[in-house]
């Protein structure tokens, strides 16, 4: 048990560094023509498995009761009355909940192995799911609450760095474009 909970960290620190080595390669790309579609990294149908499984997982969040309390106080709501015996019905959400965490976790790393760099945009949309995925970790598993609310710090560092660099390429490929149609070589 204990040796499958320190294989899991583990995992989760290298999916984390994984994804920051990405950012900071694509930060210093030269142009950003050199970042290939996702297609030819991950296939689409485990991209669009993500995608869906990460949407589904922010659906089952969104609804949890009650809807006026923070996203923290929504969660540990669910988890005391997931432990009163009488309502199974929350301990089946909570039970979903924690395997769409195992799951995303996993296809997360499996992404971030197989060079994430190709697409920036899952990049960004890996780091925020990252992000969110430590954040509900961190009040589910009370022991290791500091842990996870490191990482969630360090997904929200590069959660914005990726955000930025996405508007200096966005901001780059609009200036070639610029120049491309008024005649002017770009050299780059």
């Amino acid at each position: 048990m204990c040796s499958n909970v320190i294989n899991e960290l583990s995992r989760q620190l290298r999916t984390f560094f994984n994804l920051k080595s990405a950012v900071v390669r694509t930060r210093f790309l030269r142009t950003p023509a050199s970042i290939l579609p996702l297609e030819k990294v991950i296939t689409p149908v485990s991209k669009k498995g993500f995608t869906e499984q990460s949407i589904h997982f922010v659906k089952i969040l969104n609804g949890l009761p009650p809807l006026d309390g923070s996203f923290e106080e929504r969660l540990q709501v669910l988890v005391v009355q997931a432990l009163d015996t009488n309502n199974l019905t929350q301990r089946g959400i909570l039970m979903e909940i924690k395997i769409l965490i195992k799951i995303l976790f996993q296809e997360l790393h499996i992404h971030s192995e197989k060079d994430p760099l190709k697409d920036v945009t899952f990049l960004e949309q890996a780091c925020k799911m990252g992000e969110l995925l430590c954040e509900v970790k961190a009040i589910l598993n009370v022991q290791l609450s500091e842990y996870y609310s490191e990482l969630v710090k360090q997904y929200t560092r590069l959660s914005r760095e990726m955000t930025e660099i996405r508007g200096q390429k966005i901001s780059l490929d609009e200036s070639i474009k610029r120049k491309e149609k008024i005649g002017l070589k770009v050299r780059i």
